[in-house]
């Protein structure tokens, strides 16, 4: 069974993009988080999962709808990272500065994909 999910994935376009890798690791860091506050947890949750979801979704689309999906990634990682600056600043002990580093990475790589 396991042979035949990796055999699958790898024919699917998202996995070919190392973007993919970085955007699951914001979805990991992200619940690794623990944000205590609901409200902020869940909209990090969200934007996090966005993120991925729509880098996939864009990945699998053509033309305009797929710069649509990726432009949308972008702004999810500008909302996640906004997210853990908001957490800060009700004073959780939250890796800012990781999501702001890798958030930063990710946008730069949807930057790219963009431009293509």
């Amino acid at each position: 069974m396991n042979e035949q999910t990796n055999d699958t994935r790898a024919r699917l376009t998202h996995h070919s993009l190392r973007v993919w890798n970085e955007a699951l690791e914001l979805v990991r860091v992200t619940k690794a988080a623990g944000i205590r506050d609901a409200v902020v947890r869940d909209q990090a949750h969200r934007a996090a999962v966005s993120v991925a979801l729509n880098l996939a979704e864009g990945a699998g689309r053509a033309s305009k709808t797929r710069l649509q999906h990726f432009s949308i990634a972008r702004g999810s990682v500008i909302e996640l990272v906004a997210a853990f600056e908001v957490a800060e600043a009700l004073g959780e002990k939250v890796p800012v500065d990781e999501v702001c580093e890798r958030g930063a990475t990710v946008s730069r790589m949807l930057s790219g994909l963009l431009k293509r």
